[in-house]
C-alpha cells in the first residue's frame, strides 16, 4: 500500500511536472514574444528620436545661418542709411542747383542755335 501511494505521488508529481513544464514554456514563449515586441517598439523609437535630434540640428544650423543673414542686413541697411543720409541735409540745395544748371544749358543751347538770349 506504501509502495502504491509512492507510486501513485511519483506518477501524479510527473504529471504535475509535465504540466508545469509545458506552461513554464508556454509563459517562456509569451514573454519572449512580449520582449520582441517591445525591442521592435523601442527600436522604432530609438529610430524616431534620432531624426527629430537630425531635425533639431538642422534647425538650429538653419536658426544660427538665418540669425547671420539678419545680423549682415542689419549692417547693410546701416552703411545705406549712412550712404543716404545726406540727401536728407542736401536735396534742396542740389535742387537748386540743378534748376540753375538746366536753365544754363538751356541757354547754351539756344545761344549755340543763334538764338538772341534775353536778360533776365
Amino acid at each position: 500500500m506504501i509502495k502504491e501511494d509512492l507510486e501513485s505521488e511519483l506518477k501524479a508529481g510527473k504529471q504535475g511536472d509535465a504540466a508545469a513544464a509545458i506552461n513554464f514554456k508556454n509563459d517562456l514563449e509569451a514573454m519572449q514574444s512580449t520582449m520582441d515586441a517591445q525591442m521592435a517598439s523601442k527600436a522604432d523609437a530609438d529610430k524616431k528620436l534620432a531624426a527629430i535630434e537630425r531635425q533639431i540640428v538642422f534647425r538650429k544650423d538653419d536658426k544660427s545661418d538665418l540669425g547671420d543673414d539678419l545680423d549682415s542686413e542689419g549692417d547693410i541697411e546701416k552703411a545705406l542709411k549712412k550712404d543716404c543720409d545726406w540727401i536728407k541735409s542736401d536735396f534742396d540745395k542740389r535742387k537748386s542747383q540743378r534748376k540753375l544748371e538746366i536753365e544754363g544749358l538751356n541757354e547754351a543751347a539756344q545761344f549755340l542755335a543763334g538764338a538772341v538770349i534775353l536778360p533776365r
